[in-house]
């Protein structure tokens, strides 16, 4: 809503405004709205109580593997000229329009310019990215949604406070930067949410859309329709990188607005975040409205990991899918979770300009992420046969089809167990990481318990060579057991605890806090910060059974 740095306008892109002919050799008029009529229009709203939303982005823009970015091109043609002078210029009717608008709002071109230098006009506005950056779309699964409106969508489904517009960016913002790290770890990827309010105004301490949120309870569904014993379901505070689990068999307890459960619905059929259920086990009646929260996942017994091919390595079709639960899927697809191509010669130049310390050959064979970075130690030597690149790389694709199936179970934000974990370095310098299960009234983290620092900006960097224990505090009423594992940056998948070989998996007794490792266990190992630079992820796991015999 305002002028770039460079001094450019910044418009909203119609999906049928096109560039103009001989651009950009030519100037010429495009049907953009510009930064002048949104902000117009915005005063022209007779109220204060208005949010707006913008999920969108600049033009520099680019689509990148599954990863689309909302765009028109024009400064990139525009920067591979001489013609610094060619403009795109605003329509005639866009032109008129304006000045319909500031008759009407009695402002002259001086009182505008004046006035837009406050910021908005009216209630409060929220960007899905700053104006030099690109506001990503992705696909989750069989959904495809803008990041930034998911996660704050999701966000808030769980709210059941009254935080402040301020307080729910902070979360989203944290949210959308881990997402992309989690997803795409090396595009390099940056988007930042940001809000504006009217200046002079309380607006950034109001609830996001003005309202007092009346939802008491967190939850992951609504009802949208009732015909018998049949339901239809809105999926909107489904984690989307779980929403796979919420298929034909998953369960969703019905509860009223005091958290109490009415019955439950057995999911049927789901499409996108709309799904078929049937009552099961209801206590009264439900209609539309009837919020709904995770019981049980159900994770496909056919769950496979997708590899696109590239259209070079066709003959490696037949050796994947002879590999158990590997999907082939063409690359026109979105729902593929990693790309076997090859290393071509200007990706090879993209990754020297990158800094890359083990850079591949060209013409290599490789696994890449979605977003078409190569995944870490994938690559072999150029001429390599393509079975023989499919057979070395079996073992790296068992492990990440394994963290995939661990990723689907993995529910702190709705699970009721009561248990607290956190990361921390062996001499206390830092605390890395922490999370605990926020519906349970017993939960807490561990910088409040403690009395330790809280978690900064930066505080999930961590130095190589840096000694770390895991910290796991079980408030429940029964033993739990633990699993520590640990998904490096080439994706593979390690036990971290309990250690493999020692037969060693007794439970956490109720109330009990340990360490991990626990010299007072007699636990001897050391876990060290070593290996490529890069995300890794450490996942812990509780359940009332031990692992190798739960229902994952």
């Amino acid at each position: 809503m305002r002028c770039s740095q460079d001094g450019q306008v910044i418009t909203i892109v119609p999906v049928d405004s096109i560039l103009p002919p001989g651009y950009p050799n030519k100037e010429g008029k495009v049907n953009d709205i510009t930064g002048h009529t949104l902000w117009l229009l915005m005063q022209a709203i007779n109220t204060e109580n208005v949010t707006f939303i913008l999920d969108s982005c600049h033009s520099g823009g680019a689509r990148k593997g599954i990863l689309t970015v909302r765009l028109r091109h024009g400064n990139r043609e525009l920067n591979r000229t001489e013609n610094s002078n060619i403009q795109l210029l605003a329509s005639p009717q866009e032109q008129e329009y304006q000045k319909q608008l500031m008759s009407r709002l009695n402002l002259t071109a001086s009182d505008l310019a004046t006035e837009r230098k406050k910021g908005v006009p009216k209630g409060i506005m929220l960007a899905a990215a700053r104006t030099d950056q690109a506001a990503i779309d992705a696909s989750f699964g069989d959904t495809a949604a803008g990041i930034f409106t998911y996660i704050l969508t999701r966000y808030l489904w769980q709210q059941t406070g009254g935080e402040s517009v301020s307080q729910v960016m902070v979360s989203a913002t944290a949210t959308t930067d881990r997402i992309l790290r989690e997803y795409f770890p090396t595009a390099g990827l940056l988007q930042q949410p940001e809000f504006n309010t009217r200046e002079g105004s309380n607006n950034s301490q109001q609830a996001v859309y003005f309202l007092k949120p009346d939802q008491k309870i967190p939850a992951e569904a609504v009802v949208t329709q009732v015909q018998g014993n049949q339901v239809d379901l809105f999926l909107g505070g489904i984690d989307p990188r779980t929403l796979e689990a919420f298929g034909r068999g998953a369960i969703l307890t019905l509860v009223d607005g005091e958290g109490k459960e009415r019955g439950q619905v057995q999911i049927e059929s789901r499409q996108e975040l709309t799904a078929k259920g049937k009552l099961m086990q209801t206590r009264s009646n439900i209609a539309s409205g009837t919020l709904l929260q995770e019981r049980s996942r159900a994770i496909p017994s056919n769950l496979t990991l997708r590899i696109g091919l590239d259209a070079s390595l066709q003959q490696a079709k037949q050796a994947l899918e002879a590999i158990k639960r590997i999907e082939v899927v063409s690359l026109e697809q979105t729902n593929f979770h990693y790309i076997l191509g090859r290393i071509s010669p200007i990706y090879h130049q993209q990754l020297q300009q990158l800094k890359v310390k083990k850079l591949p050959e060209v013409g290599s064979i490789a696994l890449f992420s979605p977003a078409l970075d190569l995944v870490p130690d994938s690559a072999g030597i150029a001429g390599e046969k393509v079975t023989d690149a499919v057979e070395r790389l079996r073992p790296k694709l068992k492990s990440l089809l394994a963290a995939r199936l661990v990723k689907l179970t993995l529910n702190n934000s709705s699970s009721r167990l009561s248990v607290a974990a956190a990361m921390e370095a062996v001499d206390g310098s830092q605390l890395v990481a922490e999370s605990f299960t926020v519906r349970s009234a017993k939960s807490g983290s561990f910088s409040q318990n403690r009395g330790v620092r809280g978690l900064t900006s930066n505080a999930q960097k961590i130095k190589q060579g840096t000694q770390v224990q895991f910290l796991v505090q079980n408030n429940e009423l029964v033993p739990l057991y633990i699993t520590v594992l640990l998904i490096s940056v080439d994706g593979t998948l390690t036990v971290l605890s309990p250690l493999p070989g020692t037969g060693d998996n007794s439970p956490v007794t109720p109330g009990e806090k340990i360490q991990i490792p626990d010299r007072n266990r007699g636990e001897r190992y050391k876990f060290k910060v070593a290996g490529e630079t890069g995300i890794a992820e450490v996942l812990v796991i509780a359940t009332t059974t031990p692992l190798t015999k739960a229902a994952l």
